[in-house]
């Protein structure tokens, strides 16, 4: 059955925009409060990926959403906040709950996989996500469509003293029959590269993240229409939009070129526009092409 990943961006969920690093702890909060009441834009993409899901139901589907404020105002600035990390997965969860249930009242039969407590990265700099990469397959198996979020990571080193650092320390049980050890270090994980590991592990034919921008822009202003694995693109310089902790728009293209050279076709488009994601799918000319 073909594979098509998406993921919705934070910044068409959210009001990321409205975030700086100069925001406050109290900003964020009233803003939650309003957003927990109304979330159009979420209800909008539940509606259409509800539609693509029902109408293209020969195609398996995979969602990863961006969290928006929800997790890279929080990540910036959790030193600020109280209970830190513990306070920003919370967040982060919060955002997807809303998410989640804006899904199923749509009537889409959906399966959370928690990130939090299935991917890790070691004392080598590597990520581990065996368990997460199960549990997308269980889901599509049991003819469920998985979703996931981005999410901050907690690192682990082997049996052994942990390291003392800053945040959560000390032996949280085992996995695999192996005692792990947190080493109290938390890392920002990209839904993007998320999108990747799945992508490669399942063989997707095609990777789809909906922005809140048209494409790719160039250095003259101009949208890029067609990238290519191997060929050089200079992307026009502007300033971050809103706080952003997981490296971007130059992250999306890093990523896409990754699974074009692994045979899996990407696109960067607006999803603010409905419809957009569909284009994509069916090889229409829409946004930024990443061609094998």
């Amino acid at each position: 059955m073909p594979l098509v990943m998406v993921k919705l961006g934070g910044s068409i969920l959210t009001d990321k925009k409205h975030f700086s690093s100069n925001s406050s702890y109290a900003d964020f909060l009233h803003y939650s409060q309003n957003f927990y009441h109304s979330h159009q834009a979420i209800n909008s993409k539940a509606k259409e990926m509800r539609y693509l899901i029902q109408k293209y139901a020969y195609i398996s589907f995979g969602i990863v959403h961006g969290v928006g404020p929800f997790g890279h105002f929080v990540v910036k600035k959790h030193r600020e906040m109280p209970f830190g990390v513990s306070f920003a997965y919370g967040m982060e969860r919060f955002l997807h709950e809303i998410v989640k249930k804006s899904f199923t009242q749509e009537g889409v039969s959906i399966r959370t996989v928690d990130p939090f407590s299935r991917i890790f990265h070691d004392r080598n700099q590597e990520y581990r996500y065996d368990e997460f990469l199960y549990e997308f397959g269980m889901s599509w198996k049991r003819k469920k469509t998985p979703i996931t979020y981005g999410c901050r990571i907690i690192s682990f080193s082997e049996e052994g003293e942990p390291d003392i650092i800053e945040g959560y320390k000390g032996k949280i049980g085992s996995r695999s029959g192996q005692k792990i050890y947190t080493t109290g270090k938390y890392k920002p994980l990209s839904g993007d590269l998320m999108c990747l590991w799945l992508a490669k592990e399942f063989n997707a034919d095609k990777i789809i993240m909906a922005t809140d921008v048209e494409g790719v822009v160039g250095e003259d202003g101009q949208i890029i229409r067609r990238i290519t694995p191997y060929e050089e693109t200079h992307l026009k310089k502007i300033g971050q939009a809103g706080v952003d902790v997981t490296g971007g728009m130059q992250n999306k293209v890093d990523i896409l070129r990754e699974a074009a050279k692994n045979g899996i076709e990407g696109n960067i488009v607006d999803g603010r526009v409905e419809g957009n994601i569909e284009k994509a799918m069916n090889g229409l000319e829409v946004g930024t092409l990443f061609s094998i």
